[in-house]
């Protein structure tokens, strides 16, 4: 296009206004004004004014996402400024069009653009410019390059006074520091970007905020990075700007600590939301969404994705991100078992490529997944690949680098090498999860140990050891065993009654419109007690201090305090079963069943308990099922230790297929005093609890026949002790949870519910809704023995042999001793008679174990079927 021979009109009153709209590009309300401006200079002849609004108006549509109309608005910007002979101008819009195509993942016309601009840039634009390509090199991999061209440009900008340009740089640049390793750099930088945008609002706010949610999600700061996420996409809703950034390194973090649905959720939603607004952050997004499919167990979707990924990258000339995509890919190759040298090459050159790049953490997760890799194939490490041992990086990148490292020294035949490689790897994991107060990200990150853990137990049922077998047992179960009381939060108590609030609403619904109301409300209260339980965290649990003891410095603890008790831990490897036996300083081990023999026979088990709390017909069917089936499991899984056991009281430690059996229905342990627990580490702790002075608290809740009467006769059966009853509306979710805190004994007639779709909300009915797992987070010192009398109140959900979640697991998180409760739904009229029965003999000074031994018994002996279904399906939880 040929310039125009005269030079064009210039307006002032119309370049002033446009240099003060040029002032609010950060702010999406100036679209309005832009356009009538821009129109207003086509008027009058002035296009540098005209280029300038239509510039801004390109801004203005790139931070609401639509790059369609941001593109269009551009190159009218460009054609404007030509046709004002302006080349400062045209420069600047050449600049804009950088980050416009980096934003379309196009790298290519990104370079071309800044090629255009170069020409004419000059002082303060340059820099500007130099900011946008850094920008470029950084999404190319090139971080030296780019964190170089940031310095440079930073120089120009700050001699010329240009604040908020400086302040954008140094929020870019935190994003290369970041991806270097230099955190504390990269938090400088974003704090001094924010100390100048302030929060005055805008997408540049937006951006320090998510800056500050991703380093602390890099620092493994879990619960600040969840709260500051959420900070960054209440921004980024008020900026009107794609929350898909957001949402898109909320996933990663997710995906991090194992929360592995939710992270494919929001994953999902960010590539939805990203795909249209920046295509190359979409990239991103569909790599992230391929982490969370893999890590849960959906590795031929996880691959697709990544495919998906790793083709975008290639397109936009992101080599090192088609990388990463692609060793996502070998990892869900990994997962299948068909690792063949090919995967293996191509892993090696996706690690030279990160290297090449200068992504330190991702070139040593690489290196670790190609040692894997390797090893699978039946092949060497390659020497390029060692040392794999991390310096530094989150907690979960060490883990899994510590993995192959198990893995390399065991496939050389360094069995000793091997275990301390997985106690190291498991060290980091354990400091993380000492300090987060959120039972539900506790147990994802456990799952993310869990293949440490079971390398450890096989690693150890291998060897001669038995010490050695318990003590791995122990690790892989992997709860934080210690309870440690999470600070208060004033915003979760909120929320837990505005949930109860939901939940009664939903109780009370009427028409179809009413309840679906109802349920939508219930919903959003469930996602804000979810976001705000994560934040929690232990008084006492910042780092390595809060710690619990080693496994073998707890067993040496345990060894004398067994008493007239047998522990029998059950152990399981690979398809078998082994149980070993802790006894007056004596340590054995026994084989027993295969898993799938003792798994099917725990569910015709409870199937028969059920079919016995029915009564009537259906009762007479199931006696001999249940007769027949107690008598083949008792055979199978005590068998073996009978001679070791001799009728004492036991201390049962299930592992994967014992995990929801009735024991007291096996013709061993009828009249058997014995208390189950999650870990032998947790049933030592937990004796170690007082056993607590203060009165009784006895609650009776909604929709439960006969639960007043319960309370008043467990309450009447513990005197001459204080009682505390709470009937009616006095039952509200505040008044039982303060009555809670410090209390003695706890009898609770409520109606339990169990959530398969998610244990943390697993509650008890109050009369104003349900009492969650979490609002026992906020119970500083939980009751000593707690009786919940009611069915489906004792089952639980463990995430690969880690921390149980439900109401009876959640009262021994909350730091009880005791929880008496059911693990099968049986009548509650026949629980309520055993209940008052338990109570009389503990406030007599009877241990639960013992008397609840005393009263399943005579519940038996009455020949009541409703009555022997529940002695067999009630069982004592803790210490005993």
């Amino acid at each position: 296009m040929a310039r125009s021979a005269q030079k064009p009109q210039r307006d002032m009153r119309l370049l002033s206004r446009a240099e003060e709209l040029q002032a609010l590009s950060y702010r999406t309300d100036v679209f309005a004004a832009a356009a009538a401006l821009e129109s207003e200079a086509i008027g009058a002849d002035d296009h540098l004014v005209a280029s300038l609004s239509a510039q801004l108006i390109g801004h203005t549509w790139l931070h609401r996402g639509d790059l369609e109309a941001s593109h269009a608005a551009l190159r009218r910007a460009l054609a404007h400024s030509h046709l004002a002979d302006d080349p400062d101008q045209e420069a600047r819009v050449q600049t804009s069009l950088v980050r416009l195509h980096l934003l379309a993942g196009d790298l290519p016309a990104a370079e071309a653009s800044g090629r255009a601009a170069a020409k004419s840039a000059r002082g303060v634009d340059a820099a500007c410019l130099g900011m946008e390509l850094a920008v470029v090199a950084e999404r190319s991999g090139r971080l030296e390059t780019a964190l170089a061209a940031f310095d440079e440009a930073e120089a120009v900008l700050e001699a010329a006074g240009d604040v908020l340009t400086t302040a954008r740089l140094r929020f870019n640049r935190a994003v290369v520091l970041a991806q270097l390793g230099r955190l504390a750099d990269a938090e400088r930088d974003t704090e001094r970007a924010a100390a100048v945008i302030g929060a005055g609002g805008g997408t540049a706010t937006a951006l320090v905020a998510l800056n500050r949610a991703w380093l602390a999600a890099l620092a493994a700061d879990v619960p600040r990075a969840l709260a500051l996420y959420d900070d960054a996409l209440a921004v980024a809703h008020a900026a009107d700007m794609p929350v898909g950034l957001v949402l898109r390194d909320r996933a990663d973090l997710l995906s991090a600590v194992g929360l592995w649905s939710e992270a494919i959720e929001v994953a999902q939603a960010a590539v939805d939301s990203l795909d249209r607004a920046s295509p190359a952050d979409a990239a991103e997004a569909r790599l992230i969404l391929a982490r969370a499919l893999l890590g849960g167990g959906r590795a031929g979707a996880a691959s697709d994705a990544a495919d998906t990924a790793s083709v975008a990258f290639t397109a936009q000339g992101r080599p090192a991100w088609a990388a990463r995509a692609r060793l996502v890919r070998f990892s869900a190759v990994l997962r299948s078992g068909s690792v063949t040298g090919d995967v293996t090459d191509g892993a090696l050159a996706a690690v030279a490529a990160l290297e090449h790049a200068g992504l330190c953490t991702e070139a040593t997760e690489g290196r670790s997944l190609a040692a894997r890799l390797a090893i699978a194939a039946g092949r060497p490490v390659p020497k390029s690949l060692l040392p794999l041992v991390p310096p530094s990086g989150p907690p979960w990148v060490r883990a899994g680098v510590w993995l192959a490292e198990a893995q390399r020294r065991l496939a050389g035949g360094d069995r000793g090498g091997a275990r301390r490689a997985v106690l190291a790897g498991l060290r980091p994991l354990d400091d993380l999860r000492a300090m987060l107060g959120s039972v539900e990200l506790r147990s994802g990150v456990a799952d993310i140990a869990s293949e440490l853990g079971e390398l450890g137990v096989v690693l150890a049922a291998s060897g001669s050891s038995t010490r050695l077998l318990l003590i791995w047992a122990e690790r892989r179960s992997a709860a934080v065993q210690h309870h440690s009381p999470c600070r208060p939060d004033p915003q979760l108590s909120e929320a837990l009654a505005a949930l109860r609030a939901a939940g009664g609403r939903l109780a009370a619904a009427g028409d179809n419109d009413e309840e679906t109301n109802a349920i939508r409300a219930l919903a959003g209260a469930e996602a804000d007690v979810r976001r705000l339980a994560r934040r929690t965290q232990h008084v006492r649990g910042d780092g390595p201090a809060g710690r619990p003891p080693s496994a073998s410095t707890r067993l040496a603890a345990v060894m004398d305090r067994t008493g007239a008790s047998a522990i029998v831990r059950f152990v399981q490897v690979g398809g078998l079963l082994s149980a070993v036996v802790i006894d007056g300083g004596r340590v054995t081990r026994h084989e027993l069943a295969g898993r799938d023999a003792i798994a099917a026979g725990t569910e015709r088990l409870r199937f028969a308990v059920t079919r016995l709390a029915a009564g009537g017909p259906a009762a007479a069917r199931a006696q001999g099922m249940l007769t027949a089936t107690a008598e083949e499991l008792d055979h199978r899984v005590l068998g073996p230790l009978r001679r070791r056991l001799d009728d004492r009281p036991l201390v049962l430690v299930p592992d994967g297929a014992l995990d929801a059996l009735p024991w007291r229905a096996l013709p061993s342990l009828r009249a058997v005093p014995f208390c189950v627990a999650p870990s032998v580490a947790s049933w030592s702790m937990a004796a170690e609890r007082p056993t607590g002075r203060g009165a009784g608290v006895f609650v009776a809740g909604p929709g439960l026949a006969g639960a007043d009467e319960e309370v008043r006769a467990a309450a009447a059966a513990w005197r001459p002790r204080a009682a505390t009853v709470l009937t009616g509306g006095a039952a509200s979710g505040d008044a039982v949870r303060t009555a809670l805190d410090g209390a003695a004994y706890a009898h609770l007639a409520c109606h339990g519910r169990f959530r398969v779709d998610n244990p943390l909300f697993s509650a008890l009915e109050l009369v104003d809704g349900p009492f969650t797992v979490v609002d026992l987070q906020l119970v500083s010192h939980a009751p000593a023995v707690v009786v919940l009398a009611s069915c489906d109140a004792g089952r639980a959900h463990s995430v690969s042999g880690a921390e149980a979640l439900g109401v009876a697991a959640g009262f021994l998180g909350a730091g009880s001793r005791t929880t008496v409760a059911c693990v099968v739904p049986v009548a509650d009229a026949a629980i309520a008679r055993l209940a008052v029965d338990l109570t009389s003999r503990v406030s007599a000074g009877v241990a639960p174990a013992e008397a609840l031994a005393s009263a399943a018994s005579l519940a038996i002996d009455t020949g009541d079927p409703t009555d022997q279904a529940a002695a067999f399906a009630v069982c004592c939880f803790g210490s005993g």
